[in-house]
């Protein structure tokens, strides 16, 4: 018997939610794939087998390259859909938002999990360190399996959502966030210890970064606010506002650079 095709979509900033994407395609079987949402800009084919979107929490709601996506996916019967949110502090509306959007193009969400891993928002304290970091790896490794398990088994889960006083704060944040997102590029500069290197060009999913020669980066107004050029720096030469020398920089320990740039700007 064929095994069905599964597709795992992702879009990640620090490597947390590609991390999960990963480990949710292994669990799915020897022919399921990964596919970074960033780089996928045409049509989707035909939906079949298993279909997947995995993605980090922004303000309470998905990113915007999220629901963009999901109004591209072409109508259509997959055997089976699944939403994966990680957080930080709450999934808020983000899974809801996802699933409401995939109903208005005729397709089912089976299966919405979310699952709480590291904080990597500058603005917000980001990453903590040391032992209180190991801890919150170890505790977001065992939700990721259990996930995984659940999803391998094409469950049929949901979590349960917020109430509705928090519903009406959630969705001010998050429609202010998606707002004022794209400008906020305008406070990420580059300090003295910027070497030119090009990376943050490179690993930005939104093209968002100009490098000229012999110059120092520049941001541009189509920020996604993913901070992967603020973590991702191998000189940590990147700042936000006042946010930079001192704050701490994460990435998922299990994912690495060129990962990452799997939905970076040219694809490399």
């Amino acid at each position: 018997m064929t095994e069905s095709p599964a597709v795992v979509y992702w879009f990640s900033g620090t490597g947390n939610s590609i991390y999960a994407a990963e480990r949710i395609r292994e669990s799915l079987g020897m022919t399921a794939r990964t596919r970074p949402v960033a780089r996928w800009t045409g049509k989707v084919g035909e939906l079949r087998g298993t279909i997947g979107l995995v993605f980090p929490v922004y303000a309470w709601g998905p990113p915007a390259l999220i629901l963009d996506f999901v109004d591209r996916l072409p109508e259509g019967s997959p055997d089976y859909v699944f939403a994966v949110a990680t957080y930080a502090g709450s999934p808020g509306l983000a899974l809801e938002m996802v699933e409401r959007r995939l109903a208005s193009g005729g397709i089912g969400l089976d299966a919405a999990l979310a699952l709480k891993m590291v904080s990597n928002y500058p603005p917000l304290g980001g990453a903590p360190r040391g032992e209180k970091l190991r801890r919150m790896l170890e505790r977001a490794e065992m939700a990721i399996t259990e996930a995984s398990r659940v999803l391998a088994r094409r469950e049929k889960l949901k979590e349960k959502e917020p109430l509705k006083p928090l519903k009406w704060v959630e969705k001010r944040v998050y429609r202010a966030f998606s707002k004022h997102a794209p400008s906020m590029g305008s406070k990420f500069r580059s300090d003295g210890r910027c070497d030119g290197c090009g990376i943050c060009v490179k690993i930005c999913p939104a093209g968002n970064i100009d490098l000229p020669e012999d110059g120092r980066p520049s941001w541009g107004q189509r920020c996604l606010q993913c901070f992967a050029c603020f973590h991702w720096c191998p000189r940590e030469a990147v700042r936000f506002g006042r946010y930079g020398a001192g704050r701490s920089r994460y990435h998922h320990p299990g994912v690495n650079l060129k990962m990452m740039l799997e939905q970076g700007a040219d694809g490399s």
